[in-house]
């Protein structure tokens, strides 16, 4: 990922839009999507890219798509997406939430 930093910090544009699937989560974690394929990311390797990729500065809006909620019933994947994307955008204050709760937001449910 620090590649991908380095070349994404040094574009020379004022700004990137970052769509984000969520189907290239591993089934395991992420089942609720229509099109299901195998050996995708885990939620904390998900964090880790998006981390690396708000670190850059560049990112100034996102999408969310590939989602079924309709798959996600009890609402246990919708609670893990939104801390994976509050925890990858905002890191300073998920990581003192994490150590005033003693949790580990990337993965639990």
């Amino acid at each position: 990922m620090d590649r991908v930093q380095v070349d994404i910090g040094s574009m020379d544009t004022e700004g990137i839009w970052l769509h984000f699937d969520t189907d290239f989560i591993s089934d395991a974690e992420n089942p609720a999507v229509d099109y299901r394929l195998p050996d995708g990311l885990t939620f904390e390797e998900a964090g880790h890219v998006l981390e690396s990729l708000f670190a850059t500065g560049k990112i100034v809006g996102m999408s969310v798509s590939i989602f079924n909620p309709s798959l996600d019933q009890a609402g246990s994947i919708t609670r893990r997406l939104v801390r994976l994307l509050s925890n990858s955008i905002f890191p300073l204050q998920s990581m003192q939430r994490k150590e005033a709760l003693g949790k580990n937001f990337h993965s639990s449910s």
